[in-house]
């Protein structure tokens, strides 16, 4: 997303509430996970992505901070 501080972060994903989103978030030790979501709702220092598992019709949220994504642990991919 090549944002620069975490207000300007916040900005740019209010602006995309209600699009589908593309999500890869390092969770350490190796692990990537690549999730395909709906921006649902931010938060001043969250944001909320409404996931549908690949595997069948079971929905479930998932949040991150806007730290994540300046420091890149959280990348967010417009679809």
């Amino acid at each position: 997303m090549g944002k620069s501080n975490i207000t300007d972060i916040r900005q740019h994903l209010e602006g995309h509430v209600g699009n589908k989103v593309q999500i890869s978030a390092n969770k350490g030790r190796k692990r990537i996970v690549l999730q395909e979501g709906v921006l649902e709702s931010t938060y001043p220092c969250v944001f909320m992505v409404r996931v549908k598992e690949d595997r069948g019709s079971y929905e479930h949220q998932v949040t991150y901070m806007y730290s994540d994504v300046l420091t890149e642990d959280v990348v967010i991919e417009f679809v």
